[in-house]
């Protein structure tokens, strides 16, 4: 069956999947057939950047029948270059003749061209869709306010999103009888978003990118009744849990809430920790929880504080009937330490990329195999061996430490060529329930590397993972670091490095492992073409499984 047997609609649908210049500019030149559809085709999307050839708008707007588009975007990147392609749009094309509209975003366009579009697009009944970004400073005309609110009273509009003109939020006409379903603001206060959702009844969805206390009555949220909303996003600084308790008491129709939080109190934590009464009573709905809330009041090294706030999300209420899995990350950088509590859509958690990299970080984690009765805390923890082992010498003769842990899963160290010996992180932990270590050489000194893995080996023990990462790509794994690697037991091998000098001779050199793992910080899907077509020419020893980050061989 060709593919020009197929029904026009059909066609049509499979277009809507096209980018325009696939369609325009590939698409259309196949064949008579083609050009002629590509010509009756009338749901284009029209989509600018700023790395938009200009050549490229030429071509759309000699070709493309205006009454055919139905959404126009430009995407903010270098704001002056999309402007720049904007322009040149409509010096091409009469706006009025775009007459089937459904969509637009604007980014920043000049007071009298936005008065211009938005004039038309009142105009056009099918529209349904806004987002606009005003100049930042930039105060809305009452002009646009005006325009902006006979476009939310159409009947069919839906959504709308603005960003800047935060003053002038309020100043919009949202009338009982609009329509709007969902709403992204850049930022408002908690005495905007009440008057909004106690007028815009058929609202389902809200977004504020940043959500602020007012100036006026800043812990009062209250509504004339409750609101049907089912979606909610708000990301803030500094807002009391109270305040989104009294807000989320209005919206027991929440499926959907997304909370965020860089600076709050830690009271703000431990509250949060204990919503599980709250959730059962105010959203019984609620099926997808996301959080991200930090605290950088918390300068305590108390593992024992962490332990409580994550235990109490290993109930069946978070971990099996909904599924929903936490984080909390501490980390010490040398800049004042933050604590932060998190969500995860699933219970795979990535180490060590989740680390960063500093004086010291470490978390807990949920996860689907959690046993809600062991409360045991097993810990991921990066640190930087230099200080942290100076840290455990200076304590060593109290006999006490802060920098201590019950029992450490997942280690991750920062190497530097100072340290003489690592004997004292014994002191840090318990390592036998140690699953995975990570070292980070911060020097190509080989001998040092050889030195240093069997010290730390003989430290932890038999570990069955171990992850290598040099600061230099292009370098060898010294024969002394496999040898202890290989004596130690080790059955996982994980190497950051994109060098294949370094993984032939790795993969030659070490076939009694189980797997090697190759891994790169940047995806590509290119990434191990020659590394497979030479495991390919080498037998049929091992196995391999690769994707656009990593390259695991598996020995048979």
């Amino acid at each position: 069956m060709s593919l020009l047997t197929f029904p026009t609609e059909l066609i049509h649908h499979i277009l809507d999947q096209l980018g325009i210049d696939d369609i325009l500019f590939s698409l259309r030149n196949v064949c008579r057939q083609f050009y002629a559809l590509t010509n009756s085709y009338n749901r284009y999307k029209i989509r600018f950047t700023s790395s938009t050839p200009k050549a490229d708008i030429y071509r759309i707007c000699r070709i493309i029948r205006p009454e055919n588009v139905i959404s126009l975007a430009l995407i903010q990147a270098h704001s002056d270059r999309v402007v720049e392609r904007f322009k040149l749009l409509l010096s091409l094309v009469n706006i009025h003749q775009f007459t089937r509209l459904q969509s637009l975003d604007l980014y920043e366009v000049d007071p009298d061209t936005l008065d211009n579009i938005l004039q038309h697009v009142i105009t056009v009944p099918i529209f349904t869709k806004l987002s606009v970004a005003v100049k930042l400073f930039q105060p809305m005309s009452d002009r646009t306010v005006d325009l902006l609110s006979s476009i939310l009273a159409a009947e069919n509009f839906r959504e709308f999103k603005l960003y800047g003109a935060t003053g002038q939020i309020a100043a919009l006409s949202w009338l009982s009888k609009c329509r709007l379903e969902r709403l992204t603001l850049g930022s408002c206060d908690q005495r905007v978003l009440c008057h909004i959702l106690d007028r815009l009844h058929n609202l389902r969805s809200f977004q504020a990118d940043y959500f602020y206390t007012s100036d006026h009555n800043p812990s009062d949220i209250s509504l004339s009744t409750a609101h049907l909303l089912t979606s909610l996003t708000l990301r803030s600084n500094k807002r009391c849990i109270y305040q989104y308790e009294s807000l989320l008491s209005y919206t027991p129709a929440l499926v959907h809430l997304h909370l965020t939080d860089y600076l709050t109190e830690f009271a703000c934590l431990q509250r949060l920790s204990q919503w599980e009464s709250f959730i059962r009573q105010k959203l019984p709905s609620l099926q997808t929880f996301k959080f991200h809330v930090s605290t950088n009041e918390y300068e305590r090294h108390d593992t024992n504080t962490i332990e409580s706030l994550v235990n109490a999300f290993r109930t069946p209420f978070w971990l099996q009937l909904k599924r929903w899995y936490v984080t909390c990350l501490y980390t010490a950088d040398g800049t004042k330490p933050m604590l932060s509590l998190y969500s995860r859509s699933d219970s795979y958690n990535n180490f060590p990329d989740n680390m960063s990299r500093g004086y010291l970080s470490y978390s807990t984690s949920t996860t689907e195999n959690d046993n809600v009765i062991d409360m045991n805390i097993n810990w991921k923890v990066r640190l930087n061996a230099s200080d942290v082992v100076g840290s455990i010498g200076l304590h060593e003769t109290h006999k006490k430490n802060r920098y201590t842990f019950q029992s450490i899963a997942h280690l991750a160290l920062d190497l530097y060529p100072s340290i003489a010996s690592y004997q004292l992180l014994s002191a840090l932990s318990d390592y036998s329930q140690l699953r995975e270590i990570w070292l980070f050489f911060n020097a190509d000194d080989h001998q040092l590397g050889c030195n240093v893995m069997r010290d730390i080996l003989n430290l932890v023990g038999n570990v069955p993972t171990v992850g290598i990462s040099y600061t230099n790509d292009w370098t060898l794994i010294p024969e002394g670091i496999l040898d202890a690697i290989i004596s130690h037991q080790v059955k996982h091998l994980i190497i950051r490095t994109t060098y294949e000098e370094c993984m032939q001779s790795v993969v030659t050199y070490a076939r009694q492992l189980t797997t090697i793992t190759f891994i790169r910080d940047q995806c590509s899907l290119n990434a191990w073409t020659h590394m497979t077509r030479w495991l390919d020419n080498n037998g049929n020893k091992y196995s391999v499984k690769d994707d656009s980050r990593s390259l695991c061989v598996y020995f048979e």
